[in-house]
């Protein structure tokens, strides 16, 4: 999608469930875009050859996660920004995000100009990434470590084992607001 040449998208699709979606695409079709409510991933191969949209945003939770969707753009080779927006982004998943290919990550709510702002970004030539300025608070820290276990396993149960918790405490620990740093 190119953002420079016109003020939004033509059409937005949204990956994420139920009504949580609601003001976002309220924004997009306020700036002149259409959108859409993409299913199951199963339903969203179809749609989204159909329709081809400019940027699909998609929601980053534990009981829905975005990477099938990012893997399923992939593979059908359509040229959409993924957008990635979660209510508990953690750097762990910001950089996964990104690393697997998602135009931008975004901790939730988020408009719908923060979002084109960073569309219309260029992307840079290289990453090098700044240093830390601030040392993360420990409960910070476990938080981050307790979100990429669970990213490198992709389940609760295999992540709570391998930290040594129960499931429903892991569960409970990443449902919970990131502390802050």
């Amino acid at each position: 999608m190119d953002i420079a040449n016109g003020p939004s998208p033509r059409l937005v699709a949204f990956f994420i469930p139920g009504e949580a979606h609601d003001a976002l695409a309220a924004q997009f079709r306020a700036l002149g875009a259409r959108t859409v409510e993409v299913g199951a991933l199963s339903a969203a191969r179809s749609l989204l050859v159909e329709l081809r949209p400019d940027v699909l945003i998609s929601e980053d939770d534990l009981h829905r996660p975005w990477v099938g969707i990012l893997e399923l753009v992939q593979e059908l080779d359509l040229a959409m920004d993924l957008v990635v927006v979660s209510a508990y982004a953690s750097v762990s998943s910001a950089v996964r995000a990104i690393k697997m290919g998602a135009a931008a990550y975004f901790q939730a709510p988020v408009s719908a100009a923060q979002i084109l702002e960073a569309l219309s970004r260029p992307a840079p030539a290289s990453f090098e990434p700044e240093r830390a300025s601030v040392v993360p608070s420990l409960q910070r820290h476990r938080w981050e470590y307790l979100n990429a276990t669970l990213d490198a396993t992709r389940a609760i149960k295999a992540a709570a084992e391998r930290v040594g918790v129960d499931r429903r405490s892991l569960r409970r620990m990443l449902t919970t607001r990131p502390p802050p740093r």
